[in-house]
Parts: C-alpha cells; sequence; structure tokens
C-alpha cells in the first residue's frame, strides 16, 4: 500500500501544481482581459473623436462652398471692371485725339 500511496502521493502533487500553473495562466488572462477592455474603451473615444471631427468639416463644406462662389464673383467683377477701364481709356484718347485734331484744323484754317 505504500506504493500506492506513494503514487497517488505524487499524483496529488501533479495535479497540484497544474492547479497553480492554471491560476498563474488564468491571473494572465485576467489582465489580458483588462488590457483589451481599455483598448475597447479607446477605441470608443476615437470613434467618437472622429464623429465629430467630421461633423464639424460637415459644417465647414458650406462656407467654403460661399467662399468659392464670393471669388467666382469677384473674378467677374475685376473682369467687367477691367472693361470698363479699358473703354474710358480708348473713349478718352478718342475725345483728345478728336479735340486736338479739331484744334490743329481750326488752327490751320484761321486767317487772321
Amino acid at each position: 500500500m505504500t506504493n500506492d500511496t506513494k503514487a497517488l502521493s505524487d499524483q496529488i502533487v501533479n495535479v497540484r501544481l497544474d492547479i497553480r500553473e492554471l491560476n498563474t495562466k488564468m491571473d494572465g488572462i485576467k489582465d489580458l482581459t483588462k488590457k483589451v477592455e481599455e483598448v475597447h474603451d479607446t477605441a470608443k473615444e476615437a470613434l467618437a473623436s472622429t464623429k465629430s471631427a467630421h461633423k464639424r468639416i460637415d459644417e465647414l463644406v458650406p462656407v467654403s462652398t460661399l467662399v468659392i462662389q464670393n471669388e467666382k464673383e469677384t473674378d467677374r467683377a475685376n473682369k467687367r471692371l477691367d472693361f470698363y477701364d479699358k473703354l474710358a481709356f480708348w473713349f478718352g484718347t478718342s475725345i483728345l485725339g478728336s479735340v486736338i485734331l479739331g484744334g490743329l484744323g481750326l488752327w490751320k484754317t484761321y486767317k487772321p
């Protein structure tokens, strides 16, 4: 019986060692579970931040559209001003040239 008792005692010791090893692994799994929960919380915060950023960007899109429209209107107004500047220059030079030619014509035909 001593041999059976010894074998039974060795098996109990082996079971205890296996239980201790499993307990150590379970502690590691618990730590891993905590880390996974932290990563999950961080991911939720990142998703909320991303949604908030997209909302702000979506609010800026109409503003950028208005800026582009204003730039186009400004370009059109500048083109009209350029046209009017050229028109005024040609009218001015034409009238001034006419006055000068008329003056020369009168001076040439004037005989006192």
